[in-house]
């Protein structure tokens, strides 16, 4: 999605209008979680 940093940034980015809101998620369900 081409969002770095930390949370607290990300955050405060998205609320400042710099990312656009998609509609379904771009990662599979449960993606990063430590699971296949």
């Amino acid at each position: 999605t081409g969002v770095s940093g930390t949370v607290r940034e990300a955050v405060a980015n998205y609320k400042e209008g710099k990312y656009k809101a998609v509609s379904q998620p771009d990662a599979a369900s449960h993606s990063g979680m430590g699971r296949n």
